[in-house]
C-alpha cells in the first residue's frame, strides 16, 4: 500500500482498555498495551497518511512513553477538577508548548 496524500490530519481514538472484558473504568497506562497498539498505529499513520496526528487517549496515558513517539503537544482536559482524558498532537499540529491544560464547564 502506498501513502496516501491530500490528508492534512488524522484523528485516532484506540481502545483504552487492554482486554475488552474489563470495565470502561480500567484504562491501561501502557500505550503498547492499547487496542490496536498505539506505537504501531502511530507508525503506519505517520508512514501511509500524515504526520499531523491527534490521538484521544485516556487520562492515566504514560506521557514519557507518548514522547518517545516524537515530538508532541499533550492537552489535558478536565471536568470537575479531574483530568478525563488527553489529546496529543503530532505533526504541524504542536505548538512547541509540551503541555496546555484545558478545562470543560
Amino acid at each position: 500500500m502506498g501513502r496516501i496524500y491530500g490528508v492534512r490530519a488524522v484523528i485516532s481514538d484506540v481502545e483504552w482498555r487492554d482486554d475488552l472484558n474489563l470495565p470502561l473504568s480500567e484504562t491501561t497506562p501502557g500505550i503498547v498495551r492499547t487496542i490496536p497498539s498505539t506505537p504501531i498505529l502511530f507508525e503506519k499513520l505517520s508512514k501511509l497518511v500524515t504526520k499531523n496526528i491527534i490521538m484521544h487517549m485516556a487520562a492515566n496515558t504514560n506521557r514519557e512513553q507518548l514522547k518517545k513517539l516524537g515530538r508532541c503537544e499533550i492537552e489535558e482536559m478536565f471536568y470537575l477538577g479531574n483530568v478525563k482524558f488527553i489529546n496529543v498532537y503530532f505533526g504541524k499540529l504542536t505548538n512547541k508548548t509540551g503541555t496546555s491544560s484545558y478545562v470543560m464547564k
